[in-house]
């Protein structure tokens, strides 16, 4: 029989291998910028921090940003998400996930993330108004983690939803991708992470960016009031248009009631944010600024709980 260690070396160097074969499938000629909406994270606390979560996740936004974040989900816990921003155009963000542990069997996680455009002005040939029509796209998650000390580790699965096409009622379902994390603690107070996200995602003809993200985080202060997190972010657009970002994001709590937190991105964006505790239940908000201009100003309000 093969015992533990190797058993999990075994499935971890298929998930390297099966990892680098999505990564190498970005050569071909297939259009690879589907479900663009994955890349914006969620959670006000996490958004208010710069997207800086690989290392820092502990509730069940752990199922969009570090699915072996889960581990640290220890009861029953439901995050959130409503965002509101550019005023000319009605876009929509929003997000809700359960997550749960089961002792003996780890800890099991849901989640849907929502996103689309209301009232889109609609021209025929002639540039003639036609009207609006909407854009909906939605991803449906479902995560699992374990912890193997000295590791926790994650897994997880996307099925997407779209409906973009105005001149059509079908709507399009494909596979999101396989997601895969790894959480490590190498001294007190300081966490590493791992996540790849969208690993062989696809729908119709045009596949999912596969998302690579490296991370720590840092917990300071007596009481680790103050945590530090920095992520590194790679999104393999197509093989000439790879993205890199770095993320850095603080949090402070204050009584362990109030938290304040700082972020930024290098993907034009600086993020700020507020958070209170009430026993079980956090009220987050975060708020992100486009340094160009560019895209709007977006607000985020998340509640939190636990049971």
């Amino acid at each position: 029989m093969i015992c533990g260690k190797v058993r999990w070396t075994i499935i971890g160097a298929m998930l390297i291998l099966l990892t680098f074969y999505s990564l190498s499938m970005a050569a071909d000629t297939d259009i690879v910028n589907a479900a663009s909406y994955l890349k914006l994270g969620v959670g006000a606390r996490f958004l208010a921090m710069g997207g800086a979560s690989t290392a820092a996740v502990d509730d069940a936004t752990a199922v969009a940003w570090n699915v072996a974040g889960l581990t640290r989900v220890k009861s029953a816990s439901v995050a959130s998400m409503y965002s509101a921003g550019d005023q000319t155009m009605d876009r929509r963000h929003n997000f809700l996930a359960l997550a749960g542990s089961v002792k003996g069997l780890g800890s099991f996680g849901i989640g849907w993330i929502n996103a689309g455009v209301v009232d889109i002005p609609r021209y025929n040939d002639q540039d003639v108004n036609q009207g609006t029509f909407n854009s909906n796209e939605n991803a449906f998650l479902f995560s699992y983690g374990a912890s193997f000390k000295p590791v926790r580790l994650g897994a997880g699965v996307k099925v997407l939803h779209q409906k973009i096409d105005p001149d059509s009622t079908e709507t399009k379902m494909g596979f999101g991708g396989l997601d895969i994390g790894a959480l490590a603690d190498p001294v007190e107070a300081v966490t590493v992470g791992l996540s790849v996200q969208n690993i062989l995602g696809k729908i119709a003809d045009a596949k999912v960016p596969t998302v690579l993200r490296v991370g720590t985080a840092v917990k300071l202060l007596p009481g680790n009031d103050l945590m530090v997190a920095v992520d590194l972010s790679k999104a393999f657009v197509n093989l000439r248009g790879k993205t890199a970002a770095l993320h850095i994001g603080a949090e402070y709590w204050a009584a362990d009631l109030i938290g304040f937190r700082l972020g930024f991105s290098s993907e034009k964006q600086f993020a700020a944010g507020i958070g209170v505790k009430m026993s079980n239940v956090s009220v987050d908000y975060a708020y992100t600024v486009q340094r160009d201009g560019l895209e709007p100003d977006v607000h985020y309000v998340s509640i939190c709980a636990s049971f």
